[in-house]
Order: C-alpha cells, then sequence, then structure tokens
C-alpha cells in the first residue's frame, strides 16, 4: 500500500492508525512492516512506532483475535525491548483497576481523551458465598471482583473479594490473595479496612473485609481540590496508618485515591471554606486505605514482584518503582504516593499528565514536580515544602518514615515550625542546568556578549569611567584568582596530605612485613635479616623503632670477612692468647688476622709452589708452620713473616699439621694425590732440630692431627681401607714417649677429619668425615667422646652430618661441629641436644654485616675449588671466653658469631626489691622500692644506683625531658598517722628540689608530669592534686563522683586522663566538667598505658565472667578515635606502649611470651622469650629498651630482664686499622 506524503510526524501517525485499524477491521493482511519495519520512516521517533504497533494489538484484541506479545517481538525483534515495556503497562493498567466502580474503570490516571487500558467483559454475580449473601458488585479489576454482602450470622454488612477467574485462578493470583489477607492480617488501624476472614466456596477462595459505606477519594476530587488544612488532616491520618502498616513489614505499593474509601459520617463534605485554621479533625467521614492486592511483606520472600516488572498505579509511582530499580520494595514508595495524593487534594490534578504510559514513566523519573504555587497560589508555603519533600526524586532525601510525614503534618496545622526545608536554591539550578545544557551554555555565551558590548561601550564614550572599569576589573580578577588560587591550593594540599597517608601506609605495611620477616630470621640467616633491616626502601630510618633496634641487635651477633682470594679457606689456626688468627686457602694466599677486631694485619708470602692447604700457630703466637699442595712445610717467624728454619718435603699434599702447645715439635703428614686413602707416616720433630724426625706409622693416609693440652699425646685422624678395599676410617690416640698407640677406634665406611681436644685436656673427641646410607642406616655415632685419663668413651651423639670441623668451647660443655654442607651446630656433649644452629657458610657474595666493620672487599664471584666442595667448613675456634666463635669454609670467609643466647635479653635478680612503681627515662629506668629507695638503671651497662628517700615509696613518674622525676612517698608524722608526700628531684641528684606534703590526705593512686613538664599531678581519692614547678605550690581541684583510679598525661598543657574501671575523662585545670569522656560499651577498664605525648591511649577492658578481653586503641584528634585492636589477651597480660606510639609489648603469661605488635599497621611483628609473673612493663625513654619486672620464687626479689640494643664484643668497638700491605 501507498504511504501518503506527509512531513509532520505526528500527521504520519495518525495517518498510519487509521490504515492499520482499517486493515485490521476489514481483515486484510497488516501493513505495520510498511510502517516501523527498518528504514521506514516512524522509526525516526521510537515512540509513535511503538504506540502504532500496539495500536494493531489493541484493536486485535477487542475484535477477540487474542493475540500474543510473542508474536510481535518475534515480528518487529528491533522493537522488543520497547514492546515488553509496554505490554507490562497494559497488565499493570489492568490489575490496577481492582476495586474500583465499573464507571470508574473506563478512566485511566492519565488525560481524558488519551490511551486507556482494555475493559473485560463483565461476569455473572454469584447469590451466595457460604453464609454470606451477595448483594451487588462493587468493583473489579483485572485479578479480582469485590461484592457487597450481607453475613446471616453476624448481622452485619460485609465486602467479599475474590479471584475472577475462579477455580482455575493461577498460582500467581491464589499468591497475590493470599498475600493480601497475611498484609491485613497483620495490621489492626482505624483507619484500614479490617479483614474479617479467609474462606473458600467450591474451590472459589475468598476474603471477608470490613464494608466502608461512602465515596472513595478519587470520587470526592472529582469535585474539585480539598481545602489545604482538610488535605493535611485527611494525609495525617493515611501517614500514621501506612507508618502502622510500615512498623508491622507490611508496604502497599498501590496508594492512589481510588484505593481510599470515605466511611461518611454526615450529608456534608469538607468543601466549605475555612476562616480559622482547625487543630482537630473535624471532617464528616473517616478514610480508610483499602485495595492490598499489591501489598508485600518485607520479611517475606516476595517472588511476586522483580527487579524490572511494573507494579502500581503509573501516575502514582515512585521515581525508582516506574523504573523497576532493584532494591525499590522500600516505605519510600509508599510516601511517594502519599505526595502525589496530597499533591493531587491540594491542585486537584496529578504531578504529571501524558499521552501515553511510555511518557508517564519518562516524565516521572527525570521531570521535576510542578510547583504547587504555580497551581494552587492559595495553598500555605509550609505544606507545599511537605508535600515537596515527599515527591523528591531520591528515596533518601524524603522523610525517614511515614510517622515523620504526620508529626510534620500535624506541627502544620498546629501552627509550629515544620522540620522539611525546601529544596536549596543552588541544586534546582544545577538541575535546570542539567536538563537544558544548551538553553544555559547560549545564555552564558549571551552573558558574556552583553558584557562585551558594554565594554566597548564604555571605552568609545568614556574614557575614564573605561580606566575605572577596568582598574576595579582587574582587581576583582585578582581577586578571583587569589581566591581560586587558595582554592586549588587546598585542594592539592589536601590531595597531598591523601597521597602521603596512603604513602605512609604502604610504607608502614612494607616494613611491618620487613621486621615480621627479619625476626624469622635473625638467629637461623642474620646475614639475610641484617640486609632487610639495613634497607632503606624497606625500613627507612625515620620508621625505625624498638622492633627495628631489637633486631638488628641481636642479628648482628655475626661478622663476616672475605679472604682476597677468589678460592675457598682450606684452614685457619688460632693462638686465643695473643689474639691472632691465620688463614690460608686454594689461591696460596696466608692471611693474619687480629681475632678480637676482625681486622686483616698482615698477608704473609707463601713458601708453596701451589695451594696452602694447612696451617698451626704457637701458642704464643710468634711463629707458624704451613703445609702445602706441593707437599712441602715451612716455618715463618711473626710479626715479620720471615721463612725460618728448613723446608721440610713430603710426597703428596699437606693437610695434617700441628704444633705441640710447650712450641717444641711439629706434626705432619701427607696425602698422595692420587688416592686419598693412601700417605705418609706421620712424622715428628723439634723446631730446633728439623734433622731428627719420628714416624707414627699406620696403615692410610692422615687427614686431622692435633696435640693434647700438655704436649705428651697426639691424636690423628685417618682414612684408610680394610682387606676387602672398603673405606676405613680411624681414629687414633698416639702416646709421643713410647710411639705406640694408646687408643684406637675404627669408623667403618667413613674418613675422620674432625677431631679435638677439650681445652683442658681431659676430653677428646672424633667424628665421622664422610655420612653415607650405609651408616645412617647402621645408626653408626657421628661423634663419640672419651676421657683422657682412662680412655673410656663417655659420650656417642648422632647427628646424621659429615662432620669436617669440631672444637671444644671453653667450659668443655659444648663441641661446635662444622659439616660439608656448610652448617654450624653447638651441641651439649651431656645431653647430646643441639643448642645453638649458627648461621652456616654459604653466602656466595661476603657482605658487611657491622657498623664498626671496615668497608667491605671487592665482591668475590663463587669460585669451586679442584677436589673441595664450596658448601664446607674449614675451620673451627673460640675466642678465651668461649663467648666468640671464628670459622671459615669453602666460601670464601671467614666469621665472627656471637651465640644467641647472649643478644636477646639479659637478666638480674633485684634483692629486697617489690616494685611498686616504674616509668621510662633516657636510655634506661627508674623503679621505686617499698624499702625507701629510688633506683636509676642504664640498658647499656645494667649498672643501678640506688637513692635514699625517707618513707615508703609509690609511685614514680619522669619528666618528659627526662631530666627530673617524681616521686610520691607515704611517711609517719609525730602522731604515727600517715601522710602524703611529693618528692621532685634532679635524676642522679641526692638533694631534692621540692619536697613537701599533698594537701590531701587520702592515697596516691595516680603520678604524672605535664606535657611541658611544668607541673606534676597526682591523683587522691576524689581530688586531683597539681604542682607547679615555677611556684612550688599546689593547686587542688575536686572532681565530682571520683572513684579510685588512675591518671595518666594528657594531650595537652594543664590536662590530664583520669582513667577509672567505669570510663576515662579528659579534664583541664580550672574546669569542673570534662572535655571529653568515653567509656566501654561492657565491662570495666582493668589497665592502661599512654604514649609519651599523651595522644593515644591503650585500655585493656574485662567484658564477662569468661575472661573475655578487650583491647581499646584511643587516639586523640580534632575527632578522637575509639578502634578495638585485634590483638589477644589473657586475664593476667600485661602491656605498655612505646613512647612514640610506633610499638605496643603484650605479655602472654600461659606461653612465657611477649609480643611486640606495630600500631600504624595493627601487625604482630614478633615475640621474645619472657619471664613467668612479670607485673610491670615498661618501654624506655629512647624507644630502644624494653624491661620487665617479674616476681622471684622469693617474694622480696623481683626478676629484672631487658630486651633491646645491646652491644657488640667490646673486642669490635675500636677504630678501623689501615689498609694492611705485603712483607
Amino acid at each position: 500500500m501507498e504511504r501518503p506524503q506527509v512531513d509532520d510526524p505526528m500527521q504520519q501517525f495518525r495517518a498510519a492508525c487509521q490504515q492499520v485499524d482499517r486493515c485490521v477491521r476489514a481483515g486484510e493482511p497488516s501493513i505495520l512492516a510498511d510502517w516501523v519495519a527498518p528504514g521506514a520512516p516512524l522509526l525516526a521517533d521510537l515512540d509513535l512506532a511503538v504506540e502504532l504497533v500496539f495500536t494493531e494489538y489493541v484493536t486485535r484484541e477487542m475484535l477477540g483475535q487474542k493475540p500474543s506479545p510473542d508474536e510481535y517481538y518475534n515480528r518487529f525483534p528491533h522493537l522488543a525491548k520497547a514492546l515488553a515495556q509496554l505490554f507490562q503497562v497494559d497488565q499493570l493498567l489492568q490489575d490496577s483497576q481492582s476495586l474500583q466502580p465499573e464507571h470508574e474503570r473506563s478512566r485511566s490516571t492519565l488525560p481524558d481523551g488519551t490511551w486507556t487500558g482494555l475493559h473485560r467483559p463483565n461476569r455473572a454475580m454469584p447469590t451466595h458465598l457460604g453464609r454470606y449473601r451477595i448483594l451487588q458488585e462493587l468493583g473489579a479489576g483485572g485479578m479480582g471482583i469485590v461484592y457487597h454482602a450481607w453475613d446471616g450470622l453476624l448481622r452485619r454488612p460485609v465486602a467479599i473479594k475474590l479471584i475472577r477467574s475462579g477455580a482455575a485462578a493461577s498460582e500467581s493470583d491464589l499468591a497475590r490473595l493470599r498475600q493480601e489477607a497475611a498484609a491485613l492480617a497483620r495490621c489492626s488501624h482505624s483507619h484500614l479496612v479490617q479483614i474479617f476472614e479467609v474462606g473458600e466456596s467450591e474451590g472459589q477462595p475468598f476474603l471477608v473485609l470490613e464494608y466502608v459505606p461512602g465515596p472513595t477519594l478519587r470520587e470526592q476530587l472529582s469535585q474539585g481540590p480539598l481545602a489545604p488544612h482538610d488535605a493535611a488532616h485527611l494525609l495525617e491520618r493515611l501517614a500514621l496508618a501506612m507508618d502502622h502498616a510500615h512498623l508491622r513489614g507490611v508496604l502497599h505499593r498501590d496508594l492512589k485515591p481510588a484505593n481510599i474509601l470515605l466511611q461518611v459520617e454526615s450529608k456534608e463534605l469538607p468543601h466549605s471554606q475555612q476562616t480559622e485554621r482547625p487543630t482537630e479533625w473535624t471532617g464528616p467521614w473517616t478514610p480508610k486505605i483499602t485495595d492490598f492486592g499489591l501489598a508485600v511483606l518485607r520479611t517475606s520472600d516476595d517472588r511476586l514482584t522483580e527487579t524490572g516488572h511494573l507494579i502500581g498505579t503509573i501516575a502514582y509511582m515512585a521515581p525508582e518503582q516506574a523504573e523497576g530499580r532493584p532494591g525499590w520494595v522500600q516505605p519510600a514508595v509508599d510516601l511517594y504516593a502519599l505526595g502525589v495524593i496530597l499533591y493531587e487534594c491540594l491542585t486537584g490534578r496529578p504531578p504529571f499528565l501524558a499521552d501515553s504510559p511510555v511518557e508517564l514513566m519518562r516524565r516521572i523519573s527525570q521531570e521535576e514536580v510542578p510547583a504547587i504555587r504555580l497551581v494552587a497560589p492559595q495553598v500555605p508555603r509550609d505544606l507545599q515544602v511537605i508535600c515537596e519533600r515527599c515527591l523528591r526524586k531520591r528515596p533518601d532525601q524524603r522523610y525517614e518514615s511515614a510517622a515523620d510525614l504526620a508529626a510534620d503534618l500535624r506541627r502544620f496545622l498546629e501552627g509550629k515550625s515544620i522540620l522539611a526545608r525546601p529544596q536549596p536554591i543552588w541544586e534546582r539550578s544545577w538541575r535546570w542546568i542539567r536538563r537544558n545544557q544548551t538553553l544555559s551554555g547560549l545564555s552564558i555565551v549571551g552573558v558574556v556578549a552583553v558584557v562585551g558590548m558594554l565594554i566597548a561601550w564604555a571605552q568609545f564614550t568614556h574614557r575614564l569611567a573605561l580606566e575605572r572599569d577596568a582598574t576595579r576589573q582587574q582587581r576583582n580578577l585578582a581577586i578571583t584568582a587569589l581566591s581560586d588560587a587558595q582554592t586549588a591550593n587546598a585542594t592539592a594540599q589536601a590531595e597531598q596530605a591523601r597521597a602521603e597517608q596512603l604513602l605512609r601506609d604502604r610504607e608502614g605495611m612494607l616494613y611491618a612485613a620487613t621486621i615480621t620477616r627479619a625476626a624469622m630470621m635473625a638467629t637461623t640467616n642474620p646475614i639475610l635479616a641484617q640486609s632487610l633491616l639495613q634497607s632503606p626502601e624497606r625500613c627507612p630510618p625515620q620508621q625505625r623503632d624498638f622492633a627495628w633496634n631489637f633486631l638488628h641487635s641481636m642479628s648482628r651477633s655475626q661478622l663476616v670477612r672475605p679472604t682476597e682470594s677468589r678460592a675457598g679457606i682450606n684452614a685457619i689456626a688460632l693462638a686465643p692468647m695473643s689474639r691472632r688468627l691465620v688463614s690460608v686457602d686454594q689461591g696460596g694466599n696466608i692471611l693474619l688476622w687480629n681475632s678480637a677486631t676482625a681486622q686483616l694485619e698482615m698477608r704473609l708470602r707463601s713458601v708453596h709452589s701451589g695451594a696452602v692447604t694447612a696451617v698451626a700457630i704457637s701458642t704464643d703466637g710468634r711463629w707458624l708452620v704451613t703445609g702445602g699442595s706441593d707437599g712441602t712445610v715451612g716455618t715463618l717467624s711473626l710479626p715479620e713473616g720471615k721463612i725460618s728454619g728448613e723446608i721440610q718435603r713430603f710426597p703428596g699434599e699437606i693437610h695434617a699439621l700441628a704444633i705441640s702447645a710447650n712450641g717444641d715439635e711439629i706434626a705432619a703428614a701427607a696425602t698422595s694425590a692420587q688416592d686419598n686413602r693412601q700417605g705418609t707416616a706421620l712424622r715428628l720433630w723439634r723446631r730446633d732440630a728439623p734433622q731428627t724426625q719420628r714416624e707414627f706409622a699406620r696403615p692410610g693416609s692422615v687427614r686431622a692431627v692435633q696435640f693434647s693440652p700438655d704436649s705428651r699425646r697426639l691424636l690423628a685422624g685417618y682414612a684408610s681401607h680394610d682387606a676387602q678395599g672398603r673405606l676405613l676410617g680411624e681414629s687414633v690416640l698416639w702416646n709421643i714417649a713410647t710411639g705406640k698407640p694408646a687408643h684406637v677406634q675404627a669408623w667403618p665406611g667413613s674418613l675422620v677429619r674432625a677431631i679435638g681436644f677439650s681445652p683442658d685436656g681431659s676430653l677428646f673427641a672424633a667424628a665421622n668425615g664422610e655420612m653415607t646410607a650405609q651408616i645412617r642406616d647402621s645408626a653408626e655415632p657421628t661423634i663419640r667422646v672419651w676421657k683422657s685419663a682412662d680412655l673410656s668413651q663417655v659420650a656417642s651423639l648422632s647427628l646424621s652430618l659429615s662432620v669436617t670441623q669440631l672444637a671444644f668451647r671453653p667450659d668443655a660443655r659444648t663441641i661446635v661441629v662444622g659439616a660439608s654442607d656448610s652448617s654450624l651446630t653447638c651441641v651439649d656433649w651431656q645431653s647430646g641436644e643441639s643448642t645453638h644452629r649458627l648461621p652456616p657458610h654459604e653466602a656466595k657474595i661476603p657482605i658487611k654485616r657491622d657498623a664498626d666493620a671496615d668497608a667491605p672487599m671487592p665482591p668475590l664471584q663463587p669460585y669451586a675449588a679442584q677436589g673441595q666442595s664450596l658448601r664446607s667448613v674449614s675451620g673451627l675456634g673460640w675466642d678465651v671466653e668461649g663467648r666468640w666463635l671464628m670459622s671459615s669454609g669453602a666460601d670464601g670467609t671467614l666469621r665472627w658469631t656471637a651465640l644467641a643466647e647472649d643478644r636477646q635479653a639479659r637478666s638480674y635478680t633485684l634483692a629486697n626489691a617489690a616494685i611498686y612503681g616504674a616509668d621510662g627515662f633516657a636510655d634506661g629506668w627508674v623503679w621505686t622500692h617499698y624499702n625507701a629507695s629510688l633506683v636509676q638503671g642504664s640498658s647499656q651497662s645494667m649498672q643501678h644506683r640506688s637513692h635514699a628517700i625517707a618513707g615508703q615509696v609509690k609511685l614514680v613518674a619522669t619528666s618528659p625531658d627526662q631530666k627530673r622525676v617524681a616521686v610520691a612517698v607515704d611517711r609517719l608524722n609525730d602522731r604515727n598517722e600517715i601522710g602524703r608526700w611529693l618528692v621532685v628531684s634532679e635524676l642522679g641528684s641526692a638533694q631534692p628540689l621540692f619536697e613537701g606534703p599533698f594537701p590531701a590526705r587520702d592515697g596516691v593512686t595516680g603520678l604524672c608530669w605535664d606535657l611541658d613538664g611544668e607541673w606534676v599531678h597526682a591523683l587522691q581519692g576524689p581530688a586531683w592534686v597539681s604542682w607547679s614547678r615555677e611556684s612550688k605550690r599546689f593547686r587542688f581541684q575536686r572532681v565530682a563522683n571520683r572513684t579510685l583510679g588512675s591518671l595518666a598525661r594528657g594531650p595537652e598543657n594543664e590536662c590530664v586522663w583520669l582513667i577509672q574501671p567505669a570510663g576515662i575523662e579528659l579534664q583541664h585545670l580550672g574546669q569542673s566538667e570534662p572535655s571529653y569522656r568515653w567509656a566501654p560499651p561492657e565491662g570495666r577498664i582493668i589497665r592502661h598505658s599512654v604514649s609519651a605525648d599523651g595522644r593515644t591511649l591503650l585500655l585493656t577492658v574485662h567484658r564477662d565472667p569468661r575472661v573475655r578481653m578487650m583491647l581499646y586503641r584511643i587516639v586523640w584528634g580534632e575527632t578522637p578515635s575509639v578502634t578495638i585492636l585485634p590483638v589477644e589477651l589473657e586475664a593476667r597480660s600485661v602491656l605498655t606502649i612505646s613512647p612514640d606510639a610506633r610499638n605496643l609489648a603484650v605479655t602472654h603469661p600461659t606461653r612465657r611470651e611477649i609480643a611486640i605488635w606495630h600500631l600504624a599497621t595493627l601487625q604482630e611483628l614478633f615475640r621474645v622469650h619472657a619471664p613467668l609473673g612479670i607485673y610491670r612493663l615498661h618501654f624506655s625513654g629512647d624507644n630502644r629498651h624494653l624491661a620487665a619486672f617479674a616476681r622471684s620464687g622469693n617474694r622480696r626479689e623481683t626478676l629484672f630482664t631487658t630486651w633491646g640494643t645491646i652491644p657488640l664484643h667490646t673486642h669490635f668497638a675500636i677504630p678501623t686499622p689501615p689498609n694492611p700491605t705485603p712483607k
């Protein structure tokens, strides 16, 4: 069919509607595709195209053809989404006409003459339902129908609602009917229609409801709008009724005038003009809300309403309801509907009207509500504001509840100020600009153009005025530029502060993670721990706290010195008394070290043509002998380094070399280069007569040799083979006088290269040098220990190691073992337990690890010497005191290692010391005894100085500058009465600065200094007493309702924290009321700790009888923050915060541990072992040390333990010597 050529889209639409209607009624083929197919002219306006399709749908339905929406989805897939929304609106309009009179059902909420929903044919009215006699039909809708009936049993009129489809009702219809019954059953309000019964007759379910005679509000409003105060009275009651429903979890979702029945009480209707403002309702009818068919119970799973489905009457829908947003089912939709009803009562029309449902929903969602003053100027301003607040687009900008709406209406009726406020002008302006971007842009351009013309005109006409205006303009521009610059600066500063805070948070997390990792490696791998701690990226200097200092001190237990050769060290020799150590290596280097300072003193020239494989030094450190891979043995004098005596020659490589303790004799042996189980006999000669040699012959090769301390015996380790050619090791103790073995121990399947005497010569030991699977399975011991006196075996240890070196500690109780896997292990040979596992020799590139060490040598590359593993310990030795172990390895390094027990904590027993008060200062602490003394202790030297004070010393507090101390003392007067005294003195001074009695007689339960050190504050029962350092006088201030508590330094001058079991207060001098209060939600405060600046408080709260402890942190600021820290607490846990508020220390008595926390990130860093019975815990004033006071077994004694920065061995504190030069 040829389409008419029309330019106006509306004219095209009308022409298309006529053609489509004519074709459908004539039974001709559909011509819709000509108008709405892709490329058709009507698609330029999508709404008109959809309306045209729907016109054919409605016409076919009216002709009884029963078209399906799916048919149109398939025919026009490009319009499917818009059509689906329109079909939902059609179904919604059909359902929303429930309970309306027949003449009302023909009327929609759209203007007259516009599109309406379809009418459904009438059904035959039943005469009876059970005991109810049907009188007449009251109304019908898409789902249900309502009859006026008579209850013959109770003799009363009722309204009966049933489903139109009867027994063939769908599950959805039945569910809605049941939900309506449930909603009405929950409510009992004078302005809500009541439900009497839920029944069923012949498979037909029905509801029996209260019958309300009278018109609907829709019929009443058809006569004109209500008077403003009548409308306010009406809406107040409707709001109270809906608040009643909301409180019981019922949402109506379809409030509108047609669903509000007016129960008539007189013939007059409230349309008379009132001259006085009524405050109480005097109307002739009572409103009742009905039709809960679309109601939902908020506590139920409402599967009848799905996201994207339209529920309700469009004109009364809230924007979120019309758009089908997720979660729109809230009381706010009913509040919006009440606002629409109030608007219609005041103006006689809904806020929005449209020609189509789609257009109506668009206006509800996007356009602003027309101002009431434009439609009904006589409406009071406050009532307009109330109505506008109900109709806000955003649900959170409406009233919070229907009760709030009713309360504001009551304030309006009583002439009081309402709570609602009109929408700000700037917000309305901004919404206008967003809706009219083109117009606003043109307006701005127009304003600029007008200003430009005025300026041009001023330039042309009045030059002086132009200059004046230009000056003013420049001034205004400068002010504006300054304001913009200030705003930009403030914004930039805020962004910078935010970025800096994020950076601090990141650095804090990285720092805490690094500290935790370093704590795990401090004893097992201190080299890596030190590399982590010294990293400026991971541990910036400004973040280093107690945890860093503690781990830095503990992991500095090892010094590493690399040799200058790229080869591994073959052997070392130590003269402890002379503090000399010699190392030899594969590169032929002979290096002389100071064993006390770990400094290289001299580089000696080698007498060998190849690698130096063995070395021994005399006890006095004046001479040494070396053996080489070329089979030669040479003697060098010290410190000159000159060759002395003849060079001895052996066939093979020298691996066994020793000097007797008296320095008279030398022992040596060589191993065949072709077979390490073959070698020369052990030779012995005097230093002054090298030609006179003795041989101690035995099959095999000598791998190690050592003289006894008395120089009478010689211990040797052998590698040989048995008759079957299998490897056989032996340890042989030779009697030098007789030249015969005094003791022989066989080691089947192995070799012996680790032997040693105890320092006093009472014990000797040998170890398995080749741990094979066969030996491990046979349970052969790794180390054996014998007595030198009777040669009896006293210990047999199994370590599953291939031992290359061993050495007795000077206490003769501990043996340190070096293995082929580079490990170092300390073993208690009596118990067989490993006491320490020291850092192994496995670093590829030696690293400087001590602040007192000199600059490191150039990095060494990994080098594997022939016949040797990089992972092997080649030499061991102890200092005289047994505190430091010196070791060498195939990695080319010398290491000085201190045992871990000397690096973590130090403990002292304080005799006759029942500690009552304590505080930190500088690098130590002060504490008080009951025995009338004040004690000052240092964390470095641990030297304690006591100052006698007359009386019984109670509490102690140090000043912020760490120079003065205040002490609370109990003294007896002449009448034998206890007096409370304050003593203030300089630390270290015997003479006090002040000594005088407190003005109150109560006991002192709290003592602290002011933030600037000008005041000393004390708590005495209900009194707060302050002493001025300037005037030397007390100031007394009573605090009401004060119970026994304590006090701490406040975050400002002249203020303190008052801490009680029930809560805390911040009290200022001269103020009767506190400036801040906080109390725990439940429980009572048990312990507290405050930072040095008074801005951070930690409070432990006992919450319930099951001993549940909580830790709260309060940080003072413009808005004090209170947080619960995730810290595990026990009933007897003691805690303290570091003065810089960075670390928290908490005791765990059952585990005998102290946990160290990083407060910035709330991460636990590590734990340290602690004694039992800790009752006080304090950081030193410099944040570097931690001290604990613990009850000893004797109640008159206290165990005083400290953790922190403990210096390295004092020998390492000397200056670095100059670089050595070759001799």
